[in-house]
């Protein structure tokens, strides 16, 4: 199961909505293997930060370092594929090619990617 956002507004933080709303996922999901999502590190956006993945007990089981074509050109940051175990432990495996196009079902989503872009991958690949 993937999970591709968690989103709380700013004034309903704090009160534990975001767990909860991954506990209500779990439940109705139970026959799920895991669960997956993607988690940011030194992205200029506070929204699906590695740190809170792993406060909701996602682990980090693979990544890689991107940097975005279009905003904060010359940034580099790394997005983590993290893995909640369910009912195996076998993770999954992620098409990291398919995520340099980034998302489009979502404006607020930190990888969108705009109609107006005409670039079919908005992420660049940087390899060490």
């Amino acid at each position: 199961m993937v999970l591709n956002c968690i989103w709380v507004l700013r004034k309903a933080k704090g009160h534990r909505f975001g767990k909860r709303l991954l506990n209500e996922m779990i439940m109705d999901y139970e026959d799920a293997d895991g669960f997956a999502t993607i988690g940011l590190e030194n992205h200029w956006s506070g929204w699906l930060k590695k740190e809170h993945m792993e406060y909701l007990g996602f682990t980090s089981i693979d990544s890689f370092t991107v940097s975005h074509k279009t905003k904060h050109v010359g940034e580099q940051f790394k997005i983590r594929l993290m893995w909640l175990p369910n009912r195996r432990d076998k993770p999954p495996r992620w098409r990291k090619s398919k995520l340099l196009r980034g998302v489009d079902f979502c404006m607020a989503h930190p990888l969108y990617h705009a109609q107006s872009i005409k670039e079919k991958e908005i992420l660049q690949p940087n390899y060490p």
